[in-house]
């Protein structure tokens, strides 16, 4: 190295050593950074990641509904609080209640502003399906129902979400495809009034808090399954088999539907339902017919095992003792030992 080299590098160090006592901060911030980096290398050291839960199961929750109606609005607002605090271990999906008509167009029991308030949720969703985020919006729009569909945007920012591509789903095809496809599963799942709520493929009828939801939740999944943010003193609701016999008249014109929209009703109340029908009209009907002496058809028989059920409290005032069954008291009106006078038969033998 020449001498003329090596004052220069000479004179170079004792410029930053200069530096470095006019700007200890500056030294120490060096110094530590390199102690750091230095432990980091030497011991493998990574930086601490984010736990995940374990999640084992999942209890799949669907809500059918209509974006307008109250009740509707209810359970959005009472699943909410369960979905933030067992969001990972639930499957949730909400879908609309509707009618699509020729053409491409929709309808809704609640008109055109349901539509597309209903377009504008499922849009929502499409985008911020993730930690289910759309429902912070969701739960905003349901407060104010009367204002759906034009609160969606202020809900959505107030949720801090982007407005500008949800608005193009909205605006476009994508919104209608969405709510043609949503329609179609709430048709399959034979989804009529709103709230419809399945969890774990059975019909859910209890409260609509948010207490009541995550009790029906947790008690869904298996024991050595249930996550740790379930109640530990959790009581669960008894479901056993219920027997249930119909006796009606094929005489009877308004029967078969009054039976078919009862029947819906008993499934959701009753998830391990089984059904016998009969018609009065057989020799097996004619005689439990006079065997409970019913009276008037159809008639809807309940057998003891009804008692044991959790759903039994909701139609026990309703219930009276019928021979060996418990008859629903339904005001049916229709009297088959009555002579039919618009059926061309002598229903009575009496000419």
């Amino acid at each position: 190295m020449s001498e003329k080299t090596l004052f220069e590098k000479l004179k170079q160090q004792k410029t930053e050593k200069e530096e470095k006592m006019k700007n200890p901060k500056l030294t120490f911030l060096s110094g530590t950074i390199a102690t750091i980096s230095a432990i980091v290398i030497l011991c493998g050291c990574k930086p601490p990641q984010k736990a995940t839960k374990e999640v084992k199961e999942k209890v799949k929750v669907e809500f059918y509904i209509m974006s307008q109606c109250p009740f509707g609005a209810q359970v959005q607002k009472g699943i909410k609080p369960v979905l933030d605090k067992l969001g990972p271990y639930i499957d949730y999906k909400q879908d609309f209640i509707g009618n699509e008509m020729p053409g491409g167009n929709f309808n809704s029991l609640h008109g055109e502003n349901e539509v597309k308030g209903d377009i504008a949720e499922l849009c929502l969703e499409k985008y911020y399906a993730e930690n289910h985020k759309y429902m912070d919006a969701a739960v905003c729009m349901a407060e104010n129902t009367k204002d759906i569909p034009n609160n969606w945007k202020d809900c959505a920012a107030k949720a801090g979400l982007d407005t500008s591509k949800v608005q193009k789903c909205i605006d476009g095809e994508e919104g209608k495809k969405l709510l043609s496809e949503s329609i179609k599963r709430s048709n399959a799942a034979r989804a009529s009034g709103s709230p419809t709520i399945v969890i774990n493929g059975e019909r859910y009828s209890g409260g609509r808090t948010d207490k009541d939801f995550e009790t029906a939740i947790c008690c869904a999944f298996k024991p050595e399954n249930k996550p740790a943010e379930c109640p530990a003193n959790l009581t669960c609701p008894k479901r056993v088999p219920v027997d249930l016999t119909i006796l009606s008249d094929k005489r009877c014109k308004d029967c078969g539907q009054r039976v078919e929209m009862m029947k819906r009703n008993f499934q959701d109340r009753f998830p391990k339902l089984n059904v016998r029908e009969l018609d009065y009209g057989d020799a097996e009907g004619k005689e439990l017919y006079e065997k409970t002496k019913v009276g008037t058809l159809p008639a809807f028989l309940f057998h003891q095992n009804v008692k044991e059920d959790a759903g039994y409290e909701q139609i026990q005032r309703w219930l009276q003792p019928a021979g060996d069954y418990l008859l629903l008291m339904t005001g049916s009106t229709f009297d088959p030992t009555k002579e039919i006078c618009d059926n061309q038969i002598d229903d009575t033998g009496n000419g």
